[in-house]
Parts: C-alpha cells; sequence; structure tokens
C-alpha cells in the first residue's frame, strides 16, 4: 500500500469527528469515544487484532 491509501485513510477518520452528531457512525463512536483517548485507541487495537487475524485465515 502507498502512504497515499494511508494519508486518505486519516483524512477520511479525522473527518468523521467533524460531521454532524445527530448522524451514526461505527467508526466515529469508535474513534471519538465518549470515555477518550484510551479507549478509543483499545476498540482500534482491538479491531487490528482482529483485521490481522482474518488475512492470516486467509491466506
Amino acid at each position: 500500500m502507498s502512504a497515499e491509501v494511508f494519508d486518505e485513510l486519516g483524512r477520511l477518520i479525522c473527518g468523521l469527528g467533524e460531521q454532524d452528531l445527530s448522524k451514526k457512525s461505527y467508526i466515529r463512536h469508535r474513534v471519538f469515544h465518549l470515555k477518550g483517548i484510551d479507549k478509543s485507541l483499545e476498540k482500534v487495537g482491538e479491531e487490528s487484532c482482529e483485521f490481522v487475524i482474518a488475512v492470516k485465515t486467509a491466506m
């Protein structure tokens, strides 16, 4: 993957925090957690592990 893909993904995720809060978003709920950055990072870690396992299983 190129750096541009990760740059675009970062912009997309950050943009979710600026959207209308009345709109429901699974990603925004996980990344911008009401309990703070530690809880958000915990969720990112969990999802990352699930992704790695899924990729390994698909191989």
